[in-house]
């Protein structure tokens, strides 16, 4: 009878062994999931590459926020100017300087006969534009005699039309101008104990700028000329084709209603 052999008892890890083996464990997860994370990064990544992706080859869009934008701003919405003219009552009267050259008829010559004048202008208009006024206008002039044989020669005379100003700026103190009119002009020549009355077409043109000291007034200079055609005369002799030239310079005051 064979004797039986003792049970093989369980043998047991030793304690530092297991403490070891459990350490060693709970420090390699960390590093383990950091790996993870950079494999998704990098499949993320890859996409964008047709070389590195998953094998599709496509190129990923970008995040919408990373795109750069190139179009341009629209610009900003700037209503226009308001309007300051239209509406608007303007009257002026000045007094001028005059220095008349040309021919008053074929073969009497103004600056033999005249010496320099002086006169009064006058003009009433309605803005019907922020730049542009329409309306009258009227003048009176008068001249001395610079003839030798005829000391006692005098000139004067008196005009009226129609005329168009355009402003060049609005909104400003220093307000500048030009001014167009077309009128009648009558011209009363003295030689003393005789007289011939002329009549005539002429452009009265000028150029200046009104300071507004206050709304509703201004002063400034102004210049100009008038060119006039006589075609008729008093003792129902024709006056011929010349043309009869004023230079002006002169200074004016000016009443805008409501306001500039």
């Amino acid at each position: 009878m064979t004797a039986s052999k003792p049970a093989r008892q369980p043998v047991f890890a030793h304690p530092r062994f297991a403490l070891g083996l459990l350490a060693c464990l709970l420090t390699s997860l960390p590093n383990a999931a950091v790996a993870q994370d950079d494999v998704e990064d990098l499949d993320g990544s890859a996409s964008l590459d047709p070389g590195l992706g998953r094998g599709s080859g496509e190129v990923a869009e970008a995040p919408p926020e990373d795109i750069e934008d190139d179009s341009e701003p629209e610009p900003p919405n700037i209503p226009p100017a308001s309007d300051q003219r239209s509406g608007h009552l303007i009257a002026a009267v000045g007094g001028y300087l005059s220095l008349p050259f040309g021919s008053i008829e074929a073969g009497r010559y103004s600056n033999d006969l005249l010496s320099s004048g002086w006169g009064l202008d006058a003009q009433l208009a309605y803005g019907v534009h922020r730049n542009v006024a329409v309306g009258v206008w009227g003048q009176w002039s008068t001249f001395g005699g610079d003839d030798p044989d005829c000391t006692s020669c005098s000139l004067s005379s008196w005009a009226a039309g129609v005329q168009a100003t355009y402003f060049l700026v609005q909104g400003l103190r220093f307000d500048p101008y030009a001014m167009a009119g077309l009128g009648y002009r009558s011209s009363k020549l003295d030689f003393g104990d005789t007289s011939l009355t002329y009549g005539g077409v002429v452009a009265h043109l000028m150029l200046g700028g009104d300071w507004m000291l206050a709304k509703q007034f201004g002063l400034g200079p102004f210049l100009g000329a008038d060119i006039t055609r006589n075609f008729s005369r008093s003792d129902s002799e024709t006056p011929g084709g010349a043309l009869e030239w004023q230079a002006i310079f002169g200074f004016r005051a000016r009443f805008d209603l409501p306001g500039h």
